[in-house]
C-alpha cells in the first residue's frame, strides 16, 4: 500500500502530476462541519482541506530557502485559484505533504487531509 510519505514517481523518476479536490469541508464527529475563523462582520464560513494546507503550507519551518518560497508559492496558487481540483507537481506536492505533517490541528482536522493526500490521483 502506498503511503503518503512514499515517492509518487514511477521507478524511472518521471515526473507525475497529483490531481487533489481541496473543497472537501472538515466535518466533527456528528458530522456537522467545523466552522472556521469568524470574520470581521460576525459569520463564518465552514473549514476545508484548502483552508488547512494553505494554513500549513504558510506556516512550514523548513531550513531550505527554496522550499520555503515554494512554499508560499504553492500556498498562493491555491489561495488565488477558484478551482476545485489542483495539479500539482511533484515538488509541490511533496511540500505539501512535508507541510501537512507539521501538528498545527488536531487529528479531527488533519485526519481527512492525510486521507486526501493519500487517495490524490496520478496523472
Amino acid at each position: 500500500m502506498k503511503q503518503i510519505w512514499d515517492d509518487p514517481r514511477g521507478d524511472k523518476g518521471e515526473e507525475i502530476m497529483k490531481k487533489m479536490c481541496l473543497n472537501e469541508k472538515i466535518l466533527d464527529l456528528g458530522g456537522k462541519p467545523i466552522l472556521g475563523p469568524v470574520k470581521t462582520d460576525g459569520s463564518s464560513e465552514p473549514f476545508t482541506i484548502r483552508d488547512v494546507l494553505i494554513q500549513h503550507l504558510v506556516g512550514y519551518k523548513g531550513n531550505e530557502p527554496k522550499k520555503l518560497i515554494l512554499a508560499m508559492k504553492v500556498a498562493q496558487k491555491i489561495y488565488d485559484s477558484t478551482e476545485v481540483a489542483f495539479d500539482f507537481e511533484d515538488a509541490e506536492f511533496d511540500l505539501i505533504k512535508e507541510a501537512a505533517l507539521t501538528p498545527q490541528y488536531s487529528a479531527l482536522v488533519m485526519s481527512p487531509v492525510y486521507e486526501m493526500l493519500q487517495a490524490a490521483k496520478e496523472e
